[in-house]
C-alpha cells in the first residue's frame, strides 16, 4: 500500500513501512585477525558482492581502513540538507527509519521527459541503489517511489546529497576514492592473511576458497592501480573546466 502520508515530521507512518531487508546499506565489516573461517569467508563475500556492484570499497566500509576520513564529505552534505532531510537521514543512520520494500520489476513510473526531470530522476535512482545495496534502480523507480513514499523521499533525497558531496570532494579537495579503495583493499588481504597464518589448522579446510577470494581481491585492486595510472597521464583541465567542477551544488537532489 502506497504511503500518502505528507507529514514530513518523521511520523509512525515511517515506522511501518515494510523493511526490504534489516539495514541493507549499513557499513560493511571488514575481516579481523581474530575472525573465525566462517566468518571471514562471510565478509570476502559481502566485500566481492559490493565491488560487483560497483560500489566504493572504502566508503562502504566507513574508511576504517583508510588514512582518507569521510567526516568532511559527511559535514559537506549535511550542511546541503533541508532541515526535514537533514532529519529524516539521522533517524535512517540511527535505525528508526526503515525503507519500504521495492519490487524492481512493477514498482516503476513513467520516466521523465525533460533533461532537468530527467537529471534529477538519476541521481534519486543512484541514491536507491546506495541504500538498496542494488544496481536495479532507474530514473522510473524513482519516479515511482516520490509518488507513493512522499515521507522517507527525503532519505532519498539526502543520500543523492551525500553521493553529490563525495564526488565533488574527489574533483575538488582532492580526495581520491581509487587510493581510499586500493588502501582499503590491501588492509582487507594484509589481515584475511594473518588471519590464515594466525590458525592454520582451523582455516586450512577453507583456505582454497578464501584465496580464491583474496586473488579476485587482488585483481580488482590491479584494475584500480591501472585507472590510476590512465588518469595519471591524462592533459590536466583547462581553467573553465576547473571553475565547472567547483561549481555550488544543484539544491534540488
Amino acid at each position: 500500500m502506497a504511503d500518502t502520508s505528507q507529514d514530513q515530521s518523521l511520523p509512525s507512518s515511517m515506522k511501518k513501512t515494510q523493511v526490504l531487508a534489516s539495514k541493507p546499506s549499513r557499513t560493511l565489516a571488514v575481516p579481523t585477525a581474530d575472525d573465525t573461517p566462517s566468518t571471514l569467508v562471510a565478509k570476502l563475500d559481502q566485500i566481492q558482492q559490493c565491488l560487483d556492484d560497483g560500489g566504493g570499497l572504502a566508503a562502504a566500509t566507513d574508511y576504517s581502513r583508510s588514512t582518507i576520513s569521510s567526516q568532511s564529505v559527511a559535514e559537506i552534505a549535511r550542511s546541503e540538507m533541508t532541515p526535514v532531510e537533514a532529519r529524516c537521514w539521522e533517524a535512517y543512520v540511527n535505525g528508526t527509519c526503515r525503507l519500504p520494500a521495492i519490487d524492481w520489476d512493477v514498482d516503476r513510473g513513467e520516466t521523465p521527459t525533460s533533461k532537468k526531470g530527467l537529471q534529477k530522476a538519476g541521481r534519486r535512482a543512484e541514491a536507491l541503489n546506495r541504500l538498496y545495496g542494488s544496481d536495479r534502480a532507474e530514473p522510473c523507480h524513482a519516479v515511482w517511489f516520490a509518488v507513493n513514499h512522499p515521507v522517507v523521499l527525503q532519505v532519498v533525497k539526502a543520500m543523492a546529497r551525500v553521493i553529490g558531496a563525495e564526488s565533488r570532494s574527489g574533483q575538488s579537495e582532492g580526495v581520491d576514492s581509487d587510493l581510499a579503495d586500493l588502501q582499503t583493499i590491501r588492509a582487507v588481504v594484509a589481515t584475511s592473511m594473518e588471519a590464515l597464518q594466525r590458525n592454520p589448522s582451523a582455516f586450512k579446510p577453507h583456505t582454497k576458497d578464501i584465496n580464491k577470494r583474496l586473488h579476485l581481491l587482488r585483481e580488482h585492486q590491479r584494475k584500480i592501480q591501472l585507472r590510476r595510472l590512465a588518469r595519471a597521464h591524462q592533459p590536466q583541465p583547462t581553467e573553465p573546466d576547473k571553475a565547472s567542477l567547483s561549481s555550488p551544488p544543484d539544491p534540488s537532489p
